[in-house]
């Protein structure tokens, strides 16, 4: 449509659209008058978690606990790999918008959903 709007006028110079810029144009989000929505993650997390158990106490707590690494190395590693993606995100997120320390809890959490 612009390189029609350059044949009709001659010019090389694209010609600006008027219409104001999409955030503009967008209706308000409306908020939930209702909690079901709380209620229906908290019980995903709980039927989670309690899956979970029960696939542990199958495999046996004592076997699981056998498995786990000692080395002190593979600790601080799996933590600096863990701690990684959620600073990160929150560090590109406060540059672009200002977000507290607090969201980092948001992103932890957002990170633990994920895995599971």
């Amino acid at each position: 449509m612009a390189g029609e709007d350059q044949k009709r006028n001659g010019s090389l110079t694209p010609t600006l659209s008027t219409n104001p810029p999409l955030a503009e144009r967008l209706p308000p989000l409306e908020v939930a008058k209702s909690n079901w929505i709380n209620w229906l993650s908290a019980a995903i997390s709980v039927t989670l978690l309690v899956i979970m158990l029960s696939q542990l106490r199958k495999f046996g707590f004592a076997r699981a606990w056998e498995a786990l690494p000692t080395s002190p190395w593979f600790w601080i590693a799996f933590a600096g790999y863990y701690v990684t993606l959620p600073v990160i995100e929150w560090v590109i997120y406060r540059r672009l918008w200002q977000i507290p320390v607090d969201g980092l809890a948001a992103l932890f959490r957002k990170l633990v959903s994920n895995e599971i």
